[in-house]
């Protein structure tokens, strides 16, 4: 659905395209949420693939999770270069046709995992008793205010920085992710062991104070950084965000 939606945002398709004002305004609204409803739970289905394929094969979560990170990238990089030739709904159709694949993929290749069977003298826990047994509720909370935040900075960071810095070029915005994701890949491989050395909680306290830090520095550099070419210091930030994600993702699956 996700993918069919897809075009649909983007100026091929354009369903909008003759409609005015509100109407329109409407329109891309049940569009775009639309889209994001079906698109949203891609991300969980990723962890939940990983985690399977971790408990019957053998391998770590971050090992298996990292192409992931490798995908990312390279095609932050190449839709850069296609928005760039294209225009912006290139974006869109190579989303669609990307999609499409990796969904006949998993159609003909992941199979589900067997169901498990109930043990017949254990009782079936409430949620009260999963739930609001400490610390788990501050788990949560955590996890939700870091939720509620951290998507404003990954949704707004590459807007920022074009709006900051005019002169960067789209080709930049995508090597920014590809820089992201290659050091994502070392982080995610080696996660396991780093937590199982020190513990969950400090990977997860240093993830989330090292997100801090890296959004002082965004701040600071939309202050001083005013020169044309001042959007190329991001080069230096954004290899942090494998520690302030794969880390963090990591240390929370393995405390799940």
């Amino acid at each position: 659905v996700s993918a069919a939606l897809a075009p649909a945002r983007g100026s091929l398709v354009a369903p909008w395209r003759g409609l005015q004002g509100w109407v329109r305004v409407v329109v891309l609204a049940l569009l775009t949420d639309g889209y994001a409803l079906f698109t949203s739970p891609s991300g969980t289905l990723i962890d939940a693939i990983a985690v399977v394929a971790q408990t019957s094969g053998g391998a770590s979560y971050g090992s298996l999770r990292l192409w992931a990170a490798i995908g990312w990238g390279l095609a932050a990089v190449g839709m850069g270069a296609g928005v760039d030739r294209y225009g912006f709904s290139s974006v869109f159709v190579a989303y669609a046709i990307g999609t499409g694949l990796s969904s006949a993929v998993v159609v003909a290749c992941f199979e589900n995992p067997r169901p498990r069977r109930p043990d017949a003298a254990a009782a079936p826990a409430s949620l009260a008793s999963v739930f609001l047994v400490a610390p788990v509720p501050l788990y949560f909370l955590n996890f939700f205010v870091h939720g509620c935040l951290a998507p404003f900075v990954e949704s707004y960071l590459l807007l920022f920085v074009a709006t900051e810095w005019p002169a960067t070029p789209n080709w930049f915005l995508g090597l920014l992710i590809l820089i992201a994701a290659v050091f994502e890949i070392p982080v995610f491989l080696y996660a396991n062991r780093v937590i199982e050395k020190i513990g969950v909680r400090p990977c997860l306290v240093g993830a989330q104070l090292l997100f801090a830090l890296r959004c002082t520095a965004y701040a600071t550099l939309a202050r001083y950084a005013k020169s044309t070419h001042g959007y190329l210091w991001f080069v230096l930030l954004e290899p942090s965000h494998a520690l302030t994600f794969a880390m963090m993702w990591s240390a929370t699956v393995s405390k799940s």
